[in-house]
């Protein structure tokens, strides 16, 4: 079962003294989700469909079984993973129950502690596992069977402290890939191993109130931005050029794919 867990990074310990204020920040969320289609052929006009790797002798091609192995966004399903918004916390974790995500991120209940003078002491936040799963489908006869295989990876957290401006930055950046079955079969259809994708949350809270939140991540998969659990913006892979497209697939190994700032807002 998903949960959210409780994070308290101290930076210093106020005197006696010194009076403590609490300041609350908005809750920020990122989604990464790969869009479903049957094959390739079924995409609306993009790179996908006239790249090398959508053309085979063999069928499926091994683009059309990445994207056979997409994430449905069916609208008004608690598995859709790019609604307009989640009404609360509880929502979320019910979607993240769903396993119908590549990877999550989120930032919720956050606080800074801080002197009445400004001087950050602790910033405290609710975070849950960051790393999805791939949905491989296998046809028994008129069934389809689903199979959700763990993906590998694991978040990283960063954290600068501005004494002067009375600000803490908090960096939470996942990166993940498929699991070892999805590695497999990635390294049969297309000889390469599996690329490690990337997403990350700059979130920056001051003293005196004020938040600046941006989202960053690599071009594969599609990830959608939320804040205050609803959805302000997001990255459609789809319209992905040729380029970074082959940038993606070429970053396996121990080489990160390129990233982008996809969204910052002041708040």
């Amino acid at each position: 079962m998903p949960e959210f867990e409780n994070h308290t990074i101290e930076f210093e310990t106020a005197n006696h003294a010194e009076e403590e204020v609490v300041i609350s920040g908005p809750q920020v969320a990122c989604v990464g989700w790969i869009p479903f289609y049957d094959d390739v052929s079924e995409m609306p006009s993009c790179d996908y469909k006239s790249h090398s790797l959508a053309k085979s002798v063999f069928r499926p091609s091994a683009l059309s079984i990445l994207f056979r192995s997409g994430n449905p966004s069916d609208s008004g399903s608690d598995s859709n993973p790019s609604p307009a918004s989640f009404s609360d916390r509880t929502q979320f974790l019910k979607f993240l129950e769903s396993k119908n995500y590549r990877a999550a991120l989120a930032l919720d209940d956050v606080k800074l502690i801080a002197t009445k003078a400004g001087r950050p002491l602790r910033v405290s936040f609710k975070s849950p596992e960051a790393v999805g799963f791939t949905p491989i489908r296998v046809m028994f006869g008129s069934h389809i069977y689903t199979y959700y295989d763990r993906g590998e990876g694991g978040d990283d957290w960063e954290f600068t402290v501005n004494a002067d401006k009375g600000e803490v930055t908090i960096r939470y950046t996942v990166r993940f890939k498929l699991g070892k079955l999805g590695q497999f079969g990635c390294f049969l259809l297309t000889g390469r191993p599996a690329p490690s994708a990337l997403m990350s949350i700059h979130y920056r809270i001051s003293s005196s109130g004020q938040v600046s939140v941006g989202f960053s991540g690599s071009y594969v998969p599609s990830q959608s931005y939320y804040i205050n659990w609803t959805r302000e913006n997001m990255h459609d892979m789809i319209g992905n050029s040729a380029e970074a497209i082959n940038g993606f697939l070429d970053a396996g190994g121990c080489k990160d794919a390129q990233t982008k700032y996809f969204l910052e807002r002041n708040l």
